[in-house]
């Protein structure tokens, strides 16, 4: 008779063992590049208020191309969007810094912008990042990184926003389907075209 509790116990303990290997197991299997050693968020997020600083407003993102700590920052992150999307998700940061941030993807790669992208999305669906925010990493400007809405074509980008679509508020629903459609993207290459011919 005493043997059945003492079996019980026994898988009881074992069970217990096998979930915590598999919680930590778990923890330890994210992917190194999420993350993020805080002194260098701490060093990136005092670039980026000096930058603000700088720059004044955003009224014309082109005059972040001036400041000499942006283009450093573009190259920082061109190897690492990570810290970006580690700032931009703080919802203790100014919205104006986040874009500041975002500004700074300009030579990041379409697969890299595609990743950082969705997991915008993802902040987006609990809430922590606001449709400016979304609208500035799909389009921050006609001289900026626009992958997401150049490559409207693309199987993934498709697949990306159609299954986001439900998550977005009305306002964003039509942004998207002018993404889809390829008007967007036309609109910026109309604009480009004009600022060449200047």
């Amino acid at each position: 008779m005493r043997q059945k509790p003492l079996i019980i116990t026994l898988i009881i303990a074992i069970s217990l063992f096998f979930i915590i290997f598999l919680v930590m197991k778990k923890n330890n299997n994210k992917p190194p590049e999420i993350d993020i050693n805080i002194e260098e968020l701490n060093v990136f997020a005092k670039k980026i208020a000096q930058i603000e600083f700088k720059v004044v407003d955003l009224t014309n993102p082109n005059d972040l191309l001036n400041i000499n700590e942006f283009n450093e920052l573009v190259k920082q992150v061109s190897t690492n969007y990570n810290i970006v999307y580690s700032f931009i998700s703080d919802n203790n940061k100014p919205e104006r810094q986040k874009h500041i941030a975002i500004y700074a993807l300009r030579g990041l790669d379409f697969e890299g912008y595609l990743n950082f992208f969705e997991k915008c999305l993802l902040l987006y669906q609990k809430k922590q990042l606001s449709d400016n925010v979304i609208m500035t990493v799909l389009s921050p400007g006609s001289n900026w990184n626009c992958t997401i809405v150049q490559n409207y074509k693309n199987k993934k980008v498709i697949r990306l926003l159609e299954s986001n679509l439900k998550y977005m508020s009305e306002e964003m629903k039509e942004v998207f389907k002018s993404i889809l459609s390829g008007e967007m993207w036309a609109s910026i290459e109309d604009e480009r075209n004009w600022s060449q011919a200047q």
